[in-house]
């Protein structure tokens, strides 16, 4: 049986992908960095070929490929923003199907940024090796606050906001003592900070045409995101919703990118919406894919089937969309804990009728939720009838014995 690699994971998607790969008579193979994934993932996809490796370089991939002698592989690819790259250098290297090659810029916020430039909050891309803080002291000085955040990483990993009263000569000090080596050497960006409501758009672009599946609305608890409603278009309004679907439809446009899926990020105020981040090459994670999937009354395996198709195999289209319309009303809570402690385990009803994953395990550390995504304990997935029901009985234990009800 033919082979398709799947680098890295999606804590909710990745199990789905895998069935799929099997309903399409393929043989899924998951290469992942042992220092990424904790709690369920591992246990949902233990039933398929797993093996373990430094996922932050290519080489390191292909490396583990021939050590372990798999063969007949008939392509590569990643559900993440930070393997995506490497996905598609090893697809290269190894001569064999994979994501579209215009992803190979697309990746970078500053190049998407540029092809929605009426759309977009005004961005200054740096790296620590030629920092020039006089750039980003005149951003500051015209807006006032900025975000400064890493170029080919999502859901708001290593990002950090900064005013007026701070001294940009530290940001190098504050990213280099903070957040990883391969995070810290690479392109960051400085970006006009913009208060407003957050959202996404879901769609895909087949042959060139793209296909809106819909909006998410997004809620934060401080700095994390915590809680996803799909569908999400009457919280985000008519106005905000057009301009956001005729921003990223320029985008991808302008962009060349034929075949793939899109989660872009918005900020909608005053009526504007404003391009955060495009997302461009994969289908969202964390709690929305399987909101899509749970809205349209499918299984997420027939999402990912779509979603695997589209991406590495174009000469299969035109392809019928799983997505009919007639949506249920959907909510996803990433939750995690008020206070930083060290997790027990976690209490979850016998009488849930939403679905569960947990992120974490057992004594590890965790953080307040607020920070960053180090606090997520778990996601809780469903209807949104069920979902708000089902939040407030689930209680996280500490290793001390104390329960917390849960922070989202």
């Amino acid at each position: 049986m033919k082979k398709i690699i799947f680098i890295d994971a999606s804590h909710i998607s990745s199990p789905s992908a895998a069935k799929a790969c099997e309903n399409m008579g393929y043989e899924p193979i998951f290469i992942l960095n042992p220092e990424l994934y904790r709690g369920d993932i591992l246990k949902d996809i233990s039933c398929y070929t797993l093996y373990f490796e430094d996922t932050s370089r290519y080489e390191n991939i292909i490396q583990c490929i021939q050590d372990n002698d798999i063969s007949d592989v008939e392509a590569v690819m990643s559900l993440t923003d930070r393997a995506m790259r490497n996905a598609i250098q090893v697809a290269l290297a190894l001569d064999v199907k994979g994501p579209d090659l215009a992803l190979l810029y697309l990746l970078q916020k500053e190049i998407t940024s540029k092809l929605a430039l009426e759309g977009s909050p005004e961005t200054l891309s740096f790296n620590l090796t030629d920092f020039n803080p006089n750039k980003i002291s005149q951003l500051l000085d015209k807006h006032g606050k900025l975000v400064v955040k890493p170029s080919e990483i999502s859901a708001s990993i290593g990002s950090f906001s900064i005013d007026l009263e701070t001294n940009v000569n530290e940001i190098p000090r504050i990213i280099e003592e903070t957040y990883s080596s391969n995070l810290a050497k690479g392109t960051w960006l400085a970006q006009q900070y913009i208060e407003g409501e957050f959202f996404s758009l879901e769609g895909y672009i087949e042959n060139g045409d793209v296909n809106i599946v819909g909006a998410t609305y997004r809620e934060r608890h401080e700095n994390t995101l915590t809680v996803a409603y799909f569908p999400g278009e009457k919280q985000i309004g008519p106005d905000s919703f057009a301009m956001a679907k005729e921003i990223i439809s320029k985008v991808l446009v302008r962009s060349k990118l034929q075949n793939g899926y899109f989660h872009s990020e918005f900020l909608a105020s005053g009526g504007k919406s404003y391009l955060i981040d495009a997302n461009i090459g994969r289908i969202a994670g964390g709690s929305i894919s399987q909101l899509i999937a749970d809205s349209n009354s499918i299984p997420l395996s027939k999402v990912m089937e779509h979603v695997i198709r589209l991406t590495l195999f174009p000469n299969s289209l035109p392809l019928e969309s799983p997505y009919k319309g007639n949506l249920i009303e959907c909510m996803g809570v990433t939750y995690g804990a008020p206070e930083s402690c060290k997790l027990g385990s976690i209490h979850i009803p016998e009488c849930t009728k939403s679905k569960h994953v947990q992120l974490c395990n057992e004594n590890d550390d965790l953080k307040k939720v607020g920070v960053d995504g180090s606090g997520w304990v778990g996601i809780l997935t469903g209807s949104k009838v069920n979902v708000e029901k089902d939040i407030v009985n689930i209680r996280i234990k500490t290793n001390s014995g104390e329960l917390l009800t849960p922070v989202w």
